[in-house]
């Protein structure tokens, strides 16, 4: 029977008892059925993902009902979305994963294999805290504490080895006792014990009353800002973290309604003196404190107290345009001036003339009648024309004797000339 097939769902929770036979009679039925079916069409087969309609039942890629749904491919830092497509007459996830990489301490599952951070060197949860350091000899073992940046810290509150000295003991816990040392006598009992791993005053204690707060000889840690109980009082980061109870300085002030270097102030030094972000607004020329600093139009004005470009200079013997000089566009004002031509010129100085020029304050006279005598008497700049001052009979001399506007006539001989 080609390309048919059945199944029979028994729900298990409703039916206590299956009638077997019924079973086989049903199962018979179908293939009764199956081989009673007609063939099917020529050039048809399975449905296959392909796009295509391969069983010839006017549907396409219906055996994959999941086609277009969303889908993730790969893990962790892999991960990459897509949706689900034929591949190969089969439907997968059309997302292609990422590249893997080697693992880190980041809190990113670098490699993709569902795990993070695993086997990264140092890496650990922060508060996590294990024992550290040597507990052969004169060691003992402190403390390491997982930081918040998820690596261990120093180990604390323990005792670490330190040079070999002649007290009986192993003080570079290397399991040996004074090795090495040359007429070595382990302690005296009158001597004074001091901090340096050994018991120096043969008491049976070392470095009684003289380890810091932290276990160890010498000035006690000072208490830096890192997650750490550094100067081993009970509290972390106390008194070196800033003002947001975080390390580092504290945040700068920025215009955004916040607090942001929590001080208890939202914005403050930070707006302009309009009370906004930003720059002040410019001051322009409408009466209105525009940039807010108590003062109206200023620098913005002109000389005279007025929003309009600076009044003109006038010839008029005032300040027109209020740069407290007078009349500094004419230069010429009491300059000496000539005014009229001939027997008419008069002297005098520059004066304003109407409101933008400047005159001659002379006036002249009014010319008379032109007469002989070398003088220009009717004040056009010509002497003597239109009279005939000085005129006598012709001679043959190059010049108009007669003033007849002719010269020589009826004088020169046939060759043009005089004699």
């Amino acid at each position: 029977m080609t390309g048919c097939s059945f199944a029979l769902d028994l729900d298990e929770r409703d039916a206590e008892v299956v009638d077997v036979e019924s079973v086989i009679d049903a199962a018979a039925d179908v293939v009764r059925l199956a081989d009673a079916a007609p063939d099917a069409p020529p050039g048809c087969g399975p449905e296959l993902c392909n796009g295509e309609d391969d069983d010839c039942d006017e549907s396409i890629d219906e055996d994959w009902p999941g086609l277009g749904a969303e889908c993730v491919a790969g893990m962790g830092l892999c991960e990459r979305r897509g949706v689900r497509v034929c591949a190969g007459e089969v439907d997968a996830c059309g997302a292609t994963p990422g590249e893997a990489i080697d693992e880190t301490c980041n809190r990113v599952d670098d490699d993709c294999d569902g795990a993070v951070d695993e086997g990264a060197d140092g890496c650990c949860e922060p508060g996590e805290s294990r024992v550290c350091g040597s507990d052969i000899g004169a060691c003992g073992p402190g403390e390491q504490v997982c930081g918040l940046g998820g690596r261990w810290g120093e180990c604390a509150g323990g005792q670490g080895p330190v040079s070999e000295a002649c007290d009986g003991g192993d003080d570079d816990c290397d399991g040996a006792v004074d090795e090495g040392l040359i007429d070595c006598v382990p302690c005296d009992p009158d001597s004074d014990e001091v901090c340096d791993g050994r018991d120096d005053d043969c008491d049976g204690v070392v470095d009684e009353g003289l380890r810091n707060a932290c276990g160890a000889c010498g000035e006690l840690p000072v208490e830096v800002c890192d997650g750490v109980d550094d100067d081993c009082d009970g509290a972390v980061d106390e008194g070196v973290q800033n003002a947001c109870g975080l390390c580092g300085p504290d945040p700068t002030e920025l215009c955004n309604g916040l607090d942001d270097d929590c001080d208890g102030a939202p914005d403050e030094g930070v707006r302009n003196a309009c009370g906004d972000c930003g720059e002040a607004p410019e001051e322009v020329c409408d009466a209105v404190d525009n940039d807010c600093d108590g003062a109206t139009d200023e620098g913005v004005q002109n000389a005279c107290g007025e929003c309009a470009p600076p009044p003109p200079e006038l010839c008029n013997g005032e300040d027109d345009d209020c740069d407290g000089a007078v009349d500094e566009r004419f230069a010429s004002l009491g300059q000496g001036c000539v005014t009229g031509l001939g027997l008419c010129e008069r002297q005098g100085v520059v004066v304003c003339a109407g409101l933008g020029a400047t005159r001659c304050g002379a006036d002249p006279v009014r010319g008379g009648p032109e007469a002989c005598g070398g003088l220009d008497e009717d004040c056009d700049g010509r002497v003597d024309e239109g009279l005939e001052c000085g005129c006598v009979d012709e001679v043959c001399n190059g010049e108009d004797d007669d003033c007849d506007s002719e010269v020589d006539e009826g004088l020169l001989n046939a060759c043009g000339g005089c004699g």
